[in-house]
């Protein structure tokens, strides 16, 4: 099932895309309820946990993990580096979505994003992923700085 809709999702069938994100996302707002939840965790770790040296295939099950909640997706990375500690690897993992929706100041948003990225550095303690840990540590750098920024913009503005 998950071979048939990773491979559909890579020809980008013109008669019509069906994401598997509509297999995981219970309603508009992105709420899921705990059971199925843990289905889908089951599901992907499953997934996973078999094919994490399959780049294309992990970055696929990322590309759905980074709509779940700083907790679920914290899991993922957990499991990920438990079964490839290659570096390059990880940094090709989307951990956080390509978008974003703000209404009024950034400022809670980059603080939420920050207390995740900040939650997955005690994963990293060890020396096979300093790396890692350096790649998380600037991402959150780039974000103290996003917050620095809008703190100023939102002063001018007021």
């Amino acid at each position: 099932m998950s071979n048939g809709f990773y491979k559909r999702n890579q020809e980008h069938l013109n008669c019509g895309y069906i994401s598997l994100n509509e297999f995981f996302i219970v309603s508009a707002d992105g709420k899921d309820n705990e059971t199925l939840g843990k289905r889908q965790d089951h599901l992907l770790m499953k997934l996973l946990e078999f094919r994490c040296d399959d780049i294309p295939f992990t970055q696929f099950i990322f590309d759905i993990v980074t709509d779940f909640s700083y907790k679920r997706k914290r899991l993922f990375v957990a499991l990920f580096i438990k079964h490839n500690k290659k570096y390059d690897d990880f940094e090709k993992l989307r951990l956080e979505p390509s978008s974003w929706i703000c209404v009024g100041s950034w400022v809670p948003v980059y603080q939420k994003r920050v207390e995740y990225l900040e939650s997955l550095l005690p994963l990293f303690n060890s020396v096979a992923f300093l790396g890692h840990k350096q790649y998380v540590e600037q991402l959150i750098q780039g974000l103290w700085e996003e917050i620095e920024r809008e703190k100023k913009q939102d002063f001018m503005h007021d």
